[in-house]
């Protein structure tokens, strides 16, 4: 078991995301938790626990029904009922008591995923759900686990086998999980629910030697390139980070110098320029701009400025076109500048 989870921490997706402030890892962790409360049949902690999964991230809702499924599989027949119930009304109060103070202050709109994502070629989205979340040693790893699955000579990976229902629950769970990236593949990060629930899978039918020798390639996913001489994933990103923290501090020294103070549209930059204080110069930076905001921003007259991808991803999010309202392209001006 101890092996399952070093595996699952050095799958590239996986440890990417555990050091960055996305939600993906956490979700999982309060997932398995709820998993192992219904599995002792826990119901009130259980509904407790998921009720944390869904105000963790609302799609996570689609979980409840494996988990509901291992819980009523653990209790006695005249008590599956009631702990049913428990467990349904029990995440629905918790779920509840996250989100309504949100959906109080800040209406529904910020309930639902308002982004509709460029067209993606299929390659593309079988490269992020393949190479970027098991990497080349997690592939080759998941084909020594098939392959100890054929010709199981050994024991299985482990001694007692899962019941019927805790099986069903894992499968459902890996289906959801790889069914919502499919449906939404922005992010590779979107495949991490499935993850533990294929390696739980894999130990119900592979031989105990490999699924040891898959968990230790696993472990080394993140740090080997697809040559297995480039760096792996987790160093890449963090290239990317520290260069992408280099080109965040001279974009907002630039914007400092503008002529006027107002709001620069720089989407997911945003979050940085706040984290680490970098706003001067009077500018207000935010991640996108909702119509109302434009129409109140026009009527006071503050300038609005953006960058050419800004300007195609508020066009794919809101349909304006912020040229046609009178922004300012800000690589123009600071490409200008630089003009001898």
């Amino acid at each position: 078991w101890p092996l399952l989870g070093l595996a699952l921490a050095g799958l590239p997706t996986f440890y990417v995301n555990s050091v960055t402030s996305k939600d993906f890892p956490l979700t999982l962790a309060l997932l398995l938790g709820s998993y192992l409360l219904a599995r002792s049949g826990r119901a009130v902690w259980a509904a407790v626990m998921f009720g944390c999964v869904v105000g963790s991230r609302p799609v996570a809702v689609i979980h409840g029904l494996p988990v509901a499924l291992v819980l009523v599989a653990a209790m006695p027949k005249p008590l599956r009922l009631l702990a049913f119930l428990q467990f349904f009304v029990g995440s629905a109060a918790v779920a509840a008591a996250i989100y309504v103070p949100i959906f109080l202050k800040l209406g529904p709109d910020n309930l639902r995923e308002p982004y509709r994502l460029a067209e993606l070629s299929a390659s593309l989205v079988l490269h992020r759900g393949t190479i970027l979340v098991w990497g080349v040693l997690g592939l080759i790893a998941l084909g020594v686990m098939v392959l100890g699955a054929c010709w199981r000579r050994g024991p299985r990976a482990v001694g007692a086998a899962a019941s019927p229902a805790e099986r069903w629950a894992w499968f459902i769970s890996a289906v959801f999980g790889i069914g919502f990236y499919v449906w939404l593949p922005s992010e590779p990060g979107y495949c991490i629910p499935a993850l533990p629930f294929l390696l739980l899978l894999a130990t119900q039918w592979t031989s105990r030697f490999a699924l040891q020798i898959g968990c230790v390639l696993m472990m080394g996913a993140a740090f080997l390139g697809q040559d297995f001489r480039s760096p792996g994933a987790l160093i890449v990103d963090r290239r990317e980070r520290q260069a992408e923290l280099l080109k965040v501090r001279g974009f907002t020294a630039f914007c400092a110098t503008l002529p006027k103070p107002g709001v620069i549209i720089c989407g997911s930059w945003e979050p940085i320029i706040s984290v680490l204080d970098l706003a001067s110069g009077g500018q207000r930076y935010t991640f996108l701009l909702a119509p109302d905001e434009i129409a109140q921003l026009i009527k006071t007259r503050t300038p609005i400025y953006y960058t050419p991808e800004m300007r195609a991803f508020e066009f794919r999010v809101h349909n304006i076109d912020l040229v046609a309202i009178g922004a300012t392209d800000v690589r123009a001006l600071y490409l200008k500048g630089q003009q001898p």
